[in-house]
């Protein structure tokens, strides 16, 4: 064999080696002890369309599940081993959806058979966007597991993309077979995936199916009796669903100020349905927003404390009100408070996670420290707040769940901009020039644009925080009066990589709103499509101009419940659940 053939040959045969051993060890990945470093190269040519990728409104509140991001081969050496043709693919559904540190999975068996990891068969690498502090998702799933709680590991990366540090990333356990086979001996079960979804019938065509399909009959049976009318069939939902655990994921989900999870926003789990006998159980996913107070962006969520129940998503709000079952949720939540709210042990390791942390923190990460300070407020105060809560039990709860959200594509806007950037929204600057078309489900639209602007777009995470206020993408604000005298408010984000960066067209999306305040009176419209700059100016008082093209969807359901509140106690019949 010639000698360059054979130098191929070995290289080969070292890859085949390296693909079929397991070289490397989930325990060790996802202990939280260290900081792994991940190195990927892609084709710099993906790397960037990768960075760029967006859903828009209407992949983000689809009437299906949410579409999944491009897939590209690339390269990723994880502590040392190195796994060659590897899928690699942006993450993320909204807030932690960025350009410049996105969120990643790395599938090892994408391309091609490969088992490098025993135990894993991909990684699932959060860019720590809303979890500024890095640490909430960790002590979030440690506290769901020592509830009884099916939840995953989280290890932390060092993550470098083509030789650019990108700073610590959340390596979460993915919610496959793999964790399946760990949580509940087998990996045989249906898998489904809740975003921005609930169960009951009008919203189970956007459960995204995991593994496979064929224990859906059970979910429809659950979608049933939870939209049925009339008091509920509790000896039913409690032969088809693990009631007890769910007590459990709903208490820890209060506990913990989950505002972004299944019981208060019907958005971040899994569903488990058994094969057999077994009953269903769900999965906390997408924690991020824990040990953290609501985005002032996100009104409906409420304002204060969190609460010590959370009662929007259709399981919950239900069981909150039959017979018995809040008196149930209250010695669960009590139990866990006191067995696992351990506040010297939880500030241990925020304390153990920032020394450890710190290293290895990226420049737009600077935040890290002052969000340990507020997780370490909310461990310090949380007890006293759920225990005056349970003092004054039982509380006032929405009457029904939340209506689900759907949307429909209902009009177009696009037109021409130019303005000065403001230091902030409220700031006085020349009213710029805007001139735009706007077509709604009934025609086109007598809009008399008054005024442009641009300024830093408030936004949740790490850029609600003045410290990092210049990193927050650009809001534009195109404000006006319809015919008819109605306030009408154009507002579109766009990303400030891709301002300073792009040489044609991105992506780009925002709301339309009817009436006064960042959400309006009327209808919930969402806007997407495409902008195209001239002048970039990224400070204040550099000038901003452009083009942009949007789709407008009318959203309903989601975000608000306008059902009256009232205190669990007996059952009583319900309407259907009340639309915002």
């Amino acid at each position: 064999m010639p000698l360059h053939l054979a130098g191929v040959a070995v290289a080969v045969l070292a890859i085949v080696i390296a693909g079929s051993a397991h070289a490397l060890d989930a325990d060790a990945l996802l202990d939280g002890s260290r900081v792994v470093p991940v190195e990927i190269v892609l084709p710099a040519d993906d790397w960037e369309a990768l960075r760029r990728e967006t859903r828009g409104p209407a992949g983000i509140f689809a009437s299906g599940p949410p579409k999944k991001f491009t897939w590209h081969r690339g390269r990723a050496t994880i502590d040392g081993t190195t796994v060659v043709d590897a899928g690699i693919r942006k993450k993320g559904f909204f807030g932690s959806v960025d350009s410049a540190r996105p969120s990643l999975i790395v599938d090892f068996n994408r391309f091609v058979p490969q088992d490098p990891v025993e135990g894993l068969g991909r990684l699932t690498l959060n860019n720590n966007k809303q979890d500024a502090s890095c640490a909430a998702q960790f002590l979030a799933y440690r506290t769901f597991r020592e509830a009884g709680v099916p939840a995953p590991r989280v290890g932390f990366a060092a993550v470098t993309v083509n030789g650019e540090p990108l700073g610590v990333y959340s390596n979460v356990e993915s919610i496959k077979k793999p964790f399946l086979a760990r949580s509940y001996g087998s990996d045989e079960g249906g898998l489904y995936e809740g975003t921005v979804a609930d169960l009951v019938p009008d919203s189970l065509a956007k459960m995204e199916i995991e593994t496979h399909d064929r224990l859906r009959p059970r979910l429809e049976e659950l979608a049933g009796l939870l939209a049925a009318e009339g008091p509920l069939d509790l000896a039913r939902v409690e032969a088809i669903v693990d009631v007890e655990e769910f007590l459990s994921f709903m208490a820890v989900e209060a506990l913990i100020g989950m505002w972004d999870g299944y019981s208060s926003n019907q958005n971040n789990y899994f569903v488990h349905v058994p094969t057999g006998s077994g009953r269903i159980t769900f999965i906390p996913w997408g924690a991020d927003s824990a040990f953290s107070a609501v985005p002032v962006m996100l009104p409906a969520l409420g304002r204060g404390p969190a609460p010590a129940i959370y009662a929007q998503g259709a399981l919950a709000n239900r069981l909150a009100f039959a017979p018995g079952m809040i008196d149930r949720y209250r010695r669960r939540l009590r139990e866990i408070l006191d067995t696992c709210w351990k506040e010297d042990e939880l500030l241990a390791e925020v304390d153990r996670l920032g020394a450890l942390l710190a290293p290895h923190l990226a420049e737009g990460q600077s935040a890290a420290a002052k969000s340990l300070d507020a997780v370490r407020d909310f461990i310090r105060r949380r007890r006293g707040e759920i225990e005056k809560s349970l003092d004054s039990w039982p509380p006032e709860l929405p009457g029904t769940f939340r209506k689900p959200m759907t949307t429909k594509r209902v009009g177009s806007v696009s037109g021409t901009f130019a303005t000065v950037q403001r230091a902030q929204a409220d700031d006085e600057a020349p009213a710029g020039e805007i001139a735009c078309a706007l077509t709604l489900a009934d025609g086109p639209v007598a809009y008399a644009p008054a005024s442009v602007s641009a300024y830093p777009l408030p936004m949740p995470g790490p850029w609600s925080r003045p410290d990092t206020a210049t990193d927050a993408p650009l809001g534009v604000t195109v404000s006006g009066t319809r015919a008819d005298g109605k306030p009408l408010t154009l507002t579109f984000m766009l990303d400030r990589r891709l301002v300073r960066e792009s040489t044609g067209g991105f992506a780009a999306g925002g709301i339309l709103t009817e009436g006064t305040g960042f959400f309006g009176s009327g209808p919930m419209r969402i806007v997407g499509g495409t902008v195209s700059l001239g002048d970039r100016g990224l400070e204040p008082g550099s000038r901003l101009s452009g083009t942009f093209a949007f789709g407008i969807d009318e959203t309903s359901g989601g975000f608000s419940n306008s059902a009256p509140k009232r205190r669990p106690g007996v059952e009583q019949d319900r309407s259907a659940p009340a639309s915002p």
